[in-house]
């Protein structure tokens, strides 16, 4: 990781940051699955966070 950043992992900020760029580049993915949901899925939280996750 040190390699290719300055952000330090162990920290809570580096963890924050992180988490925020992961969402960031994975939202276009997380949103191309949700929309492909059809019927009674797209109404249960539970299951669009299980596919969101997949």
């Amino acid at each position: 990781m040190q390699k290719y950043t300055t952000i330090d992992p162990a920290s809570e900020g580096g963890r924050m940051q992180l988490v925020s760029l992961f969402l960031g580049q994975s939202s276009e993915d997380i949103r191309r699955k949700l929309q492909k949901m059809k019927g009674p899925d797209i109404r249960d939280l539970e299951k669009l966070v299980e596919e969101a996750w997949r």
